[in-house]
């Protein structure tokens, strides 16, 4: 054990303000998978973004603006109503692309919202800070925020490293509508 003591909020304050040292990095992964992210997105009819906690709040946040600049059907669903209620959510009839968000991607409801999502054919990204996760070993295609890892327990890099990757994809869709390489 550590002889070091930490005054309460020394981690967070120090997540807060190393947040945009680790944007560069998250923009190195983006790039390396944004191929594969437009193939999953141009094939989809409609995407769910979905999490618990701080993650459904990105969820919350980033699904009307992915549907007005791609003009897909996109909602944020609660990750426990996918794993309790796939059928009001999921069409067997329509190519559903579903992007979960967790910070350790092990949340109980996110990992078996994206099981149940997969076990019914939809696509899966998870975008998680944990390569070894339950959510990123499910997905079809796994973004791995590992410079976004938190030691406090409040979220703070890893959430705006989820919404920065989100807003890139966005542009990278946007991209794909247009036929234009980015």
């Amino acid at each position: 054990m550590s002889n070091e003591t930490y005054a309460l909020g020394d981690y967070t304050f120090s997540e807060i303000k190393s947040q945009a040292g680790c944007w560069g990095a998250v923009f190195s992964r983006i790039d390396s998978k944004a191929e594969q992210f437009r193939k999953m997105y141009s094939e989809s009819d409609e995407i769910i973004f979905t999490g618990c906690g701080s993650a459904f709040n990105i969820s919350h946040a980033v699904a009307p603006f992915f549907q007005k600049l791609s003009g897909k059907t996109c909602r944020a669903v609660h990750a426990s109503e996918i794993m309790v209620n796939p059928e009001l959510f999921l069409n067997k009839n329509r190519k559903t692309m579903i992007i979960g968000y967790s910070r350790s991607g092990d949340t109980t409801e996110s990992v078996r919202a994206l099981e149940t999502a997969k076990s019914l054919n939809a696509r899966i990204t998870a975008v998680v800070c944990f390569k070894q996760s339950k959510m990123a070993q499910t997905a079809d295609l796994a973004l791995i925020l590992e410079e976004a890892v938190e030691k406090s327990v409040t979220t703070t890099r890893s959430l705006t490293a989820m919404v920065l990757a989100d807003t890139i994809w966005r542009v990278s869709a946007r991209a794909a509508i247009l036929s234009v390489k980015i």
